[in-house]
């Protein structure tokens, strides 16, 4: 959001251009129909809204944003990226301004992304349908942080952003685990119709409610924390196979971790 110097009022950041977003971000002011405007965001949930600066090298200053283009040309080809395709949460998104988003992304993910590993996702159950209809090449997931308060119904319940995923070929479902195991008994509806169920949230940095997420049936966790969750997923492989596998270089050898997380490869938000 930019918030105008003149008035109250919010500017959508779609609106500019990528050099006045620049501008923007790095502390400036840009004039923009006939209004000033400052980048800004709420840094707390009642907080107030403040100017909100990205700059590199600049002690608590977030850095300089970058395109997506910028990031795949800089990133190893190593290196796979959860592509978040973000839509307005404050107003229902038009089918032009999904249309321009997706296309323009693929674009850039065809010309730069070459063979590096790639997935889509979004939180806007029509983007995640578009996005499978333009292409099969790199999988769709349906994020949804199963609000119940959610104005559309897909995005509440577990159930039902399966069964969009199930009903539009979707690759399955990244779901908020805070809620996951209020749902459990639908875990096995989306893993036996061959779909992944990947999870976010806090229950990813704790090992014993990753290794219950495991046992349920989850097949993906994006975590802060990658080196607790792999041994995690270690130490659950080990209960379940009870083979001698005593070490955990030799975890990552056999590429158990591969088979049952899929973090390693998703490990980069564009």
């Amino acid at each position: 959001m930019s918030t105008s110097h003149v008035a109250s009022q919010a500017a959508e950041v779609s609106s500019l251009t990528l050099a006045e977003f620049r501008l923007l971000a790095s502390g400036s002011s840009v004039e923009h129909e006939g209004r000033l405007h400052q980048l800004a965001r709420r840094f707390q949930k009642d907080g107030p809204i403040l100017p909100w600066t990205c700059q590199d090298n600049q002690e608590d200053k977030e850095a300089a944003p970058v395109t997506l283009q910028e990031v795949l040309a800089g990133a190893p080809m190593g290196l796979g990226f959860d592509v978040e395709l973000k839509l307005m949460d404050c107003r229902s998104s038009t089918p032009q301004e999904r249309t321009q988003l997706l296309e323009r992304t693929l674009q850039v993910l065809k010309e730069h992304g070459g063979d590096r590993q790639v997935v889509f996702s979004s939180f806007c159950p029509e983007a995640c349908v578009e996005m499978r209809q333009m292409q099969s090449t790199w999988p769709v997931f349906m994020l949804t942080a199963l609000a119940q308060a959610h104005v559309d119904p897909r995005c509440r319940t577990l159930q039902a952003a399966s069964q969009v995923a199930i009903e539009f070929d979707l690759d399955g479902v990244v779901a908020n685990n805070e809620k996951i195991f209020e749902e459990a008994d639908q875990i096995p509806v989306l893993t036996n119709a061959g779909l992944q169920l990947f999870t976010y949230g806090s229950a990813n940095c704790d090992s014993s409610l990753i290794a219950k997420q495991i046992s349920l049936g989850v097949t993906g966790l994006c975590t802060d924390d990658v080196i607790l969750c792999l041994k995690a997923v270690f130490d659950s492989q080990m209960n379940e196979r009870g083979n001698s596998l005593h070490n955990f270089s030799e975890f990552f050898d056999e590429g158990l971790a591969k088979e049952q997380t899929q973090i390693r490869q998703i490990a980069v938000q564009a």
